[in-house]
């Protein structure tokens, strides 16, 4: 079982609050609980999957927190944040063109996807460093 660098939640949230500060939108927290659940689930899954890579569990995070909905606005962009950052931690580089990362994404959350499709486009688009 390979062990995974978490980024703190937390710094997750504020950043986007930040965020959205810089941009005028308002930030609401729907349901902290839903963003936690999203997070365990990918947490979960690292400890139960044999052999997980990262970009298994990165998939997992992302869907786990787009589709579970913590924000009123903005699910998307903090599952995207999430999944990048995790990544960067695990040392792989995300670099996917973005209408083909934005079709993907929005493929899994509309369920047209799974999130072994989405592992394995972010394993054909990252490099490790």
């Amino acid at each position: 079982m390979r062990e995974f660098v978490w980024p703190d939640k937390q710094a997750l949230i504020d950043d986007l609050i930040e965020y959205f500060e810089e941009v005028g939108q308002p930030f609401s927290l729907r349901s902290i609980e839903d963003y936690h659940a999203g997070f365990e689930r990918a947490r979960t899954a690292a400890d139960y999957i044999d052999n997980a890579d990262a970009a298994t569990i990165a998939a997992l995070l992302f869907e786990g927190i787009a589709t579970r909905h913590p924000l009123v606005d903005g699910n998307k962009r903090l599952a995207w944040q999430c999944m990048t950052v995790f990544l960067d931690m695990n040392n792989v580089w995300f670099d996917a063109q973005e209408y083909a990362a934005y079709e993907m994404a929005m493929a899994v959350i509309a369920h047209d996807k799974t999130t072994d499709d989405m592992a394995e486009f972010i394993r054909v688009n990252t490099i490790s460093v």
